[in-house]
């Protein structure tokens, strides 16, 4: 390289210099300016009065500091301060940024008959438990690299008599909640739980076995379920979804409660629908002259998201169903049922397809779970 190619080479040095020194002073500048910016908006959100004028503040600075956590630390607290209805809450989440998403993933499996009737459902603990654990696995690898996340996964039952009166020996370890869980990677948290999950659904189904109860769900929904529901608030934001794993026949121990053991109808109910169904009525039709609605309950959920595994008509008469062989359409029949509950209850995907039969292949079950808790 000659001479002139090298001070040609050289002069470039200072400039670079210059539009160095000239970022790095334009970052403080604008450093400062954002301190500046961010203490006059809080200050402003401190003197506000009422929701008005926090919501004037927000408008006034939310094109610089929408995404300062100071600053919506400072709106939300605020805002808190006013002790706020349940609607005006919702309000003001509309105009606010939604925080981090937490999950709240509710398991209810059916620990009824079903579990051993080894007619209509052939190796039906093992497929619950196979879901059961991927259903864990699922909810691990969607939560696992969060750090100070509210994530929680509960597995119920919908009566205590179930698992042999026994399920609150195993409860506490079949909640898995993540928000005490503070300032550390979840990772440390699912390193720590190790197989706890699979080891206390075993031993629920264990005991279970022994001598399996009816899962009267529509008795869980109208008593139980709002206790495990989270509602979002103005610092958390939380998606609660429910995974139920039953064969979908809806029926309770005894009609005690209610005055209905089966809701979605005895056999002779179904069969007089699917009578009307072999003579061109339509399902609407069948149904309506034949069963009942599922009785609506006490709380809706609007802010729940619902997914029912397992579904298995019966195909014959066993030892646990000695006067209910099936009838060849009871899937459409209770899906139909069920479809109209959820809809009465306000369940937000109950126009979805979310009621899935049993099939061969788990993997495929496998996948819909993936898609619904990854969604």
């Amino acid at each position: 390289m000659d001479n002139k190619a090298k001070s040609k080479k050289k002069n470039f040095k200072p400039l670079i210099f210059a539009a160095s020194a000239l970022g790095v002073f334009v970052l403080f500048v604008s450093l400062l300016t954002m301190s500046s910016t961010q203490s006059e908006a809080i200050s402003e959100v401190k003197k506000s009065l009422n929701i008005a004028d926090v919501k004037s503040v927000w408008d006034k600075y939310k094109a610089d500091l929408s995404t300062d956590e100071d600053f919506l630390f400072e709106v939300r607290t605020k805002l808190s301060s006013f002790n706020l209805s349940e609607g005006q809450v919702n309000d003001c989440r509309s105009w606010l940024p939604k925080p981090a998403t937490s999950l709240n993933l509710i398991v209810v499996p059916d620990l009824s008959s079903r579990i051993i009737d080894t007619l209509n459902n052939p190796d039906q603990i093992k497929n619950d438990t196979i879901l059961l654990n991927h259903i864990w696995k699922t909810f691990t690898q969607s939560v696992r690299t969060k750090m100070n996340s509210k994530d929680r996964l509960i597995v119920d039952v919908t009566d205590p008599e179930q698992a042999q009166g026994k399920f609150r020996m195993v409860a506490n370890n079949l909640i898995f909640d993540l928000s005490e869980h503070k300032d550390k990677s979840n990772k440390l948290f699912f390193d720590k739980v190790g197989d706890q999950f699979s080891r206390n659904i075993a031993e629920l189904y264990s005991m279970a076995k022994a001598q399996p109860q009816g899962a009267d769900y529509w008795s869980f929904f109208n008593q139980n379920l709002q206790r495990s529901i989270k509602q979002s608030t103005l610092f958390d934001e939380y998606r609660n979804i429910l995974i139920l794993i039953t064969d979908g026949y809806l029926e309770a121990q005894n009609n005690s409660k209610t005055g209905v053991a089966f809701y979605t109808g005895g056999y002779t109910q179904r069969s007089e629908a699917f009578n009307k169904l072999k003579r061109g009525e339509t399902i609407d039709q069948a149904i309506s002259s034949s069963i009942s609605p599922i009785l609506d309950c006490s709380q809706h959920f609007n802010d729940l998201e619902v997914l029912v595994l397992e579904v298995n008509p019966r195909t014959q008469s066993s030892k646990q169903e000695p006067s209910d062989r099936g009838t060849p359409r009871d899937f459409d029949i209770m899906k139909k049922l069920w479809k109209d509950w959820f809809a009465r209850l306000e369940i937000k995907n109950a126009s979805a397809d979310n009621f899935v039969e049993r099939l061969n292949a788990t993997d495929l079950v496998k996948k819909r779970i993936e898609s619904f808790i990854n969604k």
